[in-house]
């Protein structure tokens, strides 16, 4: 969902639609699997780098990953993706 939106409508819109998904689940009107603990470090690493790469910002799975990355206390991840070049631990 974040990619689809992110690269029709941008990132500030996908992370809108981020915060809405949140917003639910903290209401328990949607569920979201196991990951849900970390779905808002996720969106506030999205957050921290949505004008990166021209604008287009990190989508939400990539942060997903680096948010794994904290919660499992790694700065190793095995990726080919040029978002993570940016990245920070």
């Amino acid at each position: 969902m974040a990619y689809l939106i992110a690269t029709r409508a941008g990132a500030r819109k996908a992370l809108a639609a981020a915060r809405f998904i949140e917003r639910n689940v903290a209401t328990r009107r949607f569920e979201v699997p196991p990951v849900s603990q970390h779905l808002s470090a996720a969106i506030a690493v999205a957050e921290g780098y949505a004008d990166t790469d021209g604008g287009k910002g990190m989508g939400l799975a990539d942060a997903m990953n680096v948010a794994l990355a904290a919660a499992y206390r790694t700065d190793a991840l095995l990726t080919t993706d040029h978002h993570f070049r940016t990245v920070r631990p």
